[in-house]
């Protein structure tokens, strides 16, 4: 006697805004998912847009859950009205949500991908409305769920002692590198990506992600500001991704300090093609994270070729083994420090560092990304 194929949930909602880590992962996780048919029914909530990796992709159900344009509210009215009334109607098995949120009244068994515990240890970089939001998140729903997928194992030792989630509920899933971010780049192209952008012919720091507190440029922009005062040739820092009232404030240390003109901003329409250009290009990647549950830029930059300046904090040395020069975020004198071990390096060290972490950076891939997240569910269906 034959079983009715299990229908699965997956939210894949937040596409039609700015994608940073969070919603890449949400999409090229599902988008992988749903190849695998049996004993799968893919149901796929969507905001009624869906990327370019969805084209041609078929063998799923889409329930499109209002609103379908990005206006301001919009994105908590989907997860929490439109989502939860869908899954009212028509229960599926199992609901997965990618993205942190689900809906808060869903009656059905869920697994729940928790990225970081960022906003319960350190609260003061979110609004009192994103506080409550997350503290209901972590505090209720994380709790409830069949299965938490985390994205290292310092996220999964994070999320059972501050979630108090049993550790053998929660999924080790590991983030993916496009294979764009491994194709080599001839030094004509990187020169004609610092001319699109307007820069000179100093150094070039890369910074790419969200722009937001627990980022900690302020720290780079000091390290500029010593370099500068010490007479020594001065970084610019180019800065991916989008804007908002935080990086101003960046900005306006970068004015008291004396460094504005090294600080370049590309803003966030930059696609992987141009982005794994750019870290090809640049001199060094800078990442001074106070706290990441995974870190995929820095991965980026490795698969690229490129140094990898990064703190010594949180999971970046599980995920990134000991290819980066390492700084305290805390302490702009140990980013001038990791700066000049990268440059006391010979040809022949840059250039097996440079191989190491191309290799370093294969081992993460969507497809074990997905795999991981399939036995998640099989866990969860358990």
């Amino acid at each position: 006697m034959s079983t009715r194929p299990r229908t699965v949930g997956v939210g894949v909602l937040n596409q039609a805004n700015f994608r940073g880590g969070t919603e890449r992962f949400e999409s090229r996780v599902a988008v992988r998912l749903v190849t695998r048919r049996d004993p799968w029914r893919w149901r796929i909530y969507t905001r009624g847009f869906l990327p370019a990796e969805w084209d041609r992709v078929e063998g799923f159900e889409e329930i499109v859950c209002p609103p379908t344009r990005s206006v301001r509210g919009g994105r908590l009215w989907s997860e929490q009205v439109s989502w939860a009334r869908a899954v009212r109607r028509d229960p599926p098995d199992l609901l997965v949500s990618l993205a942190f949120s689900p809906p808060f009244r869903a009656s059905v068994p869920t697994v729940l991908a928790v990225h970081d515990v960022v906003p319960l240890e350190r609260p003061q970089d979110y609004t009192p409305v994103a506080r409550w939001y997350w503290r209901r998140v972590f505090r209720e729903m994380a709790p409830r769920a069949r299965r938490l997928l985390v994205p290292s194992r310092w996220s999964r030792e994070r999320c059972a002692e501050s979630l108090r989630v049993p550790i053998e509920r929660i999924d080790v899933v590991y983030s993916g590198i496009e294979p764009e971010f491994f194709r080599a780049r001839s030094s004509e192209g990187s020169q004609a990506i610092r001319s699109r952008v307007a820069l000179g012919a100093g150094p070039l720091w890369l910074h790419c992600g969200m722009a937001h507190p627990r980022k900690n440029l302020e720290v780079i922009v000091r390290t500029l500001a010593l370099l500068k005062q010490r007479g020594h040739e001065t970084p610019t820092l180019l800065r991916v991704g989008s804007r908002n009232r935080y990086l101003e404030q960046v900005e306006q240390l970068a004015r008291e300090l004396g460094v504005a003109e090294h600080l370049v901003d590309a803003g966030s329409g930059v696609e992987d093609k141009e982005l794994a250009a750019l870290y090809a290009a640049c001199d060094a990647f800078v990442y001074p994270s106070w706290a990441e549950g995974f870190g995929v830029p820095p991965l980026e930059a490795l698969a690229a070729g490129a140094p990898v300046l990064v703190s010594q904090t949180a999971c970046l040395p599980e995920i990134l083994g000991d290819l980066p020069f390492w700084g305290d975020p805390r302490e702009p004198e140990s980013w001038i420090e990791a700066w000049g071990r990268c440059l006391g390096q010979t040809a022949a060290e840059r250039e097996a560092r440079k191989t190491r972490g191309r290799e370093w950076a294969g081992r993460y891939t969507w497809d074990d990304t997905a795999e991981r997240t399939l036995g998640a569910l099989e866990a969860a269906c358990s």
